[in-house]
C-alpha cells in the first residue's frame, strides 16, 4: 500500500494489503475469507454494515459475509437485486470503469437518482453513505464489496484511494477462494461491445447501454 496523507487511516496500517493477501492463502472457506476482510477493512476504513458476495440473485446468500446488516431483511430482498443494478447503474458503471465509486459521486444530494437510492438502499438500510468495491478479474466482476455508513461524514476521498488500491488483491485473493470452494459464482464484463456491423455506430451503442440494463432514461442521457 502506498503512503498516503497523514489524516488517512492506511498510515496507521501501512500492511493491510499484506494482511489481506495473506487471508487468502489461510482462511478455510470462501465465506470465513470475505468475513474476515470485512472485519479487517473495517480497522482502516470505519463503517457501520457491509457485504460482500457476487451481488447476482442466482448465487447462494450463503457464499458471502455481512457485517451489521439485518440477514432477513437482506434475504428478502435478493430477488430485487437485477432490479436495482438497474436502478442504481450509475454507481455500477462508475466503479466498473474506476474499480471504487461512492453514492456521492453517482448521485448528487437532490438529484432524482438521489431519491431512487434513498429509497432503495438508504432507508431499507439506513445507509446515509455508501462505496462500493468492483473486483474485477480478467475484464469480469467477479463480487463485490459494499461498504455503509449511517451517519456522516460520506467515504472520503483518501478512503476511496486506499480501497482502489487493495480491490486489485482482493479480487485475486477471492477468485482463488471461490476456486478452491468450487463455489457458485456470476460475473459481469465490465464493458459490453456490440459488433455487429449491420447496425450503425450510434445503434451498437444504444445496443450496448442496453445489454448493460441501462434504462431508457439513462441511455438518453
Amino acid at each position: 500500500v502506498l503512503p498516503m496523507a497523514a489524516s488517512s487511516p492506511a498510515i496507521a496500517s501501512p500492511d493491510v494489503g499484506a494482511e489481506l493477501a495473506l487471508l487468502g492463502t489461510t482462511s478455510p472457506s470462501l465465506p470465513a475469507f470475505r468475513a474476515s476482510v470485512l472485519e479487517r477493512l473495517r480497522s482502516v476504513v470505519p463503517f457501520d454494515a457491509a457485504i460482500f458476495h457476487a451481488l447476482s440473485p442466482r448465487v447462494p446468500l450463503g457464499t458471502g459475509a455481512t457485517l451489521g446488516l439485518d440477514l432477513e431483511a437482506l434475504a428478502a430482498s435478493v430477488p430485487g437485486w437485477d432490479e436495482v443494478a438497474v436502478t442504481l447503474g450509475r454507481l455500477r458503471d462508475l466503479a466498473n470503469a474506476d474499480l471504487v465509486a461512492t453514492d456521492r459521486a453517482a448521485f448528487p444530494l437532490g438529484s432524482t437518482h438521489r431519491a431512487h437510492f434513498d429509497r432503495i438502499v438508504g432507508k431499507p438500510f439506513r445507509a446515509r453513505a455508501l462505496v462500493a468495491v468492483h473486483l474485477v478479474v480478467r475484464g469480469s466482476v467477479r463480487a463485490a464489496v459494499l461498504l455503509m455508513r449511517r451517519r456522516d461524514p460520506p467515504f472520503s476521498d483518501g478512503e476511496v484511494a486506499l480501497l482502489k488500491r487493495l480491490a486489485p488483491t482482493l479480487a485475486l485473493a477471492d477468485a482463488a477462494q471461490s476456486a478452491l470452494d468450487d463455489a457458485p459464482t456470476a460475473s459481469t464484463p465490465v464493458r459490453l461491445i456490440c459488433t455487429d456491423q449491420r447496425l450503425t455506430p450510434r445503434q451498437r451503442e444504444i445496443v450496448e447501454h442496453v445489454a448493460f440494463g441501462h434504462t431508457n432514461e439513462a441511455i438518453a442521457k
